[in-house]
């Protein structure tokens, strides 16, 4: 496992209570692996799980070193996209400074997290 990662969050009344809703039972959830969000990935779980335990799936995922093959798939979309993959520690150093400012319902058991840029 690389460098842990965890979303910083700046959240409204109304996203703060879905992600503590303990009864919001997902089965995936999509959020973007690259600095623009040209690139977003889906989760998919076996079973039904809150969305606070899919977010810290999420944050582990994140939290993965980063592969020659994952920086080849997201390399038009980072800050320096002359870099190569050795330059960073974790796929979640390819988002830059983000913050977790909400989530999307898609479907009743899919979300999408809205992630904004700091820098």
């Amino acid at each position: 496992m690389g460098e842990r990662f965890k979303f910083m969050m700046e959240l409204n009344e109304s996203d703060h209570y879905v992600l503590n809703e303990g009864n919001r039972i997902i089965t995936s959830l999509k959020f973007r692996i690259s600095r623009n969000g040209l690139h977003n990935w889906i989760l998919k779980f076996d079973e039904k799980i809150s969305l606070k335990k899919a977010m810290k799936k999420v944050e582990k995922f994140l939290s993965k070193p980063l592969s020659e093959e994952y920086f080849d798939l997201v390399k038009d979309d980072i800050e320096y996209p002359n870099s190569s993959h050795t330059m960073y520690k974790s796929r979640a150093r390819l988002l830059g400074e983000v913050l977790l400012v909400g989530f999307k319902k898609n479907k009743p058991e899919f979300y999408t997290l809205i992630i904004d840029n700091l820098s």
